[in-house]
């Protein structure tokens, strides 16, 4: 590092790589990362020569067509799509994210919306420079991105997110407020009902206690009563959506459909009814292939990931900013390590998203292998 008045100061690599390293690697703020580093080197480090380094490295960063043409990932073909909207100086943009179904990333872009051009765009980035053979598609019920992936790709398979449609019934059943309520009412039964065996195992009496408890239980059947028949929509969309099989499926449909005639004069229940009848292809179509996700839940844990990061930092302060650190991202989130599967994927613990795509990342550091 060279010292002076009038001297712009010149870090080496290592400090550089350090930095990238803390921000991107370690989610740390900016101011953070210049705190750490004066207190660490002793050198006179501010926030914008922070921001120049980390500019610096996401302009020279590779991208996802590098990757693919310098490693060759094998990937399963079954994808994951969803976007993310951010702000740059005020401005809407998006990032669009695409998974594999082995786990790696294989394409992240910043556009300047969820829009039908951008998502062409970005199918287009996959299908001829990416070369990504798309096999099946799930995401969710997005007009501008199903038009862009028939436009782009044909007719594939395109599984519609089963969660999105859940939130769909939830939300014209009008059911959080219903469990808002079932929390309250089951919060005080439960209180009773501790009180009642405190009571009694002090040996007092708890006939006043035990007439609130049947008053509070009978409240709370006549409030399902009354609100039976949007408890029963949801219940029967809940198990046609989770069903095991198209046969089992179309057994719950047939019990909507007549449910159907009871909702007549409630708008809301008959047209959260319609959408699952009318989409219903598109929501069972895992079923014919075995390796297409019925959800968009890995997409949706990628896009969370990046929403958290992006709380630590202190803003993009331009679109170039805002494509180098999405590239440096998406690089570090490939070569990081699993170590939080749970379940059926437990297996996965200690392997990284390239690792899962047939790489052997072993013995390559990210960063180096960024810029080489």
């Amino acid at each position: 590092m060279i010292r002076g008045r009038g001297v712009r100061k010149r870090y080496g690599m290592d400090v550089r790589d350090e930095v990238v390293r803390m921000h991107v690697g370690d989610e740390m703020s900016m101011r953070s990362v210049a705190a750490r580093l004066r207190r660490r080197c002793g050198c006179e480090m501010g926030v914008a020569t922070v921001a120049r380094m980390l500019q610096e490295a996401g302009s020279k960063c590779k991208d996802s067509v590098d990757i693919a043409r310098e490693l060759a990932p094998r990937w399963s073909g079954w994808l994951m799509a969803d976007a993310k909207a951010v702000k740059i100086e005020g401005e809407d943009y998006a990032v669009l994210l695409a998974k594999d179904r082995t786990g790696d990333v294989v394409d992240g872009v910043l556009a300047w919306g969820e829009d039908k051009e951008s998502w062409r765009a970005f199918f287009l980035e996959l299908r001829d420079a990416i070369g990504y053979k798309l096999r099946g598609l799930t995401s969710d019920m997005g007009d501008d991105l199903i038009w862009a992936v028939r436009e782009v790709y044909g007719e594939v398979p395109h599984q519609y997110c089963v969660f999105h449609m859940l939130r769909v019934v939830d939300e014209r059943v009008g059911y959080k407020s219903f469990r808002q309520v079932l929390r309250r009412y089951g919060r005080v039964y439960v209180a009773l009902r501790h009180r009642i065996l405190t009571l009694r195992f002090k040996g007092l009496a708890t006939t006043q206690l035990e007439s609130c408890k049947r008053r509070e239980a009978q409240r709370i059947r006549d409030w399902v009563r009354d609100h039976r028949l949007e408890l029963e929509v949801r219940g029967w969309a809940r198990r046609f959506l989770l069903a095991s099989s198209k046969n089992e499926a179309a057994h719950y449909m047939a019990q909507l459909v007549l449910l159907k005639r009871r909702c007549r004069r409630r708008s809301k229940l008959t047209g959260a009814i319609e959408t699952l009848v009318e989409k219903r292809d598109a929501l069972l179509i895992h079923h014919d292939y075995p390796g297409l996700s019925r959800t968009n839940n890995e997409a949706e844990e990628l896009i969370r990931q990046f929403q958290r990061h992006l709380k630590t930092m202190d803003g993009f302060g331009s679109e170039e900013g805002a494509r180098g650190f999405l590239k440096l991202w998406m690089l570090h989130y490939r070569f990081k390590s699993h170590e939080c599967c749970r379940g059926r994927n437990r297996w996965k613990n200690g392997k990284s998203p390239l690792e899962l795509a047939g790489i052997k990342t072993a013995g390559l550091d990210w960063i180096r292998f960024s810029r080489s």
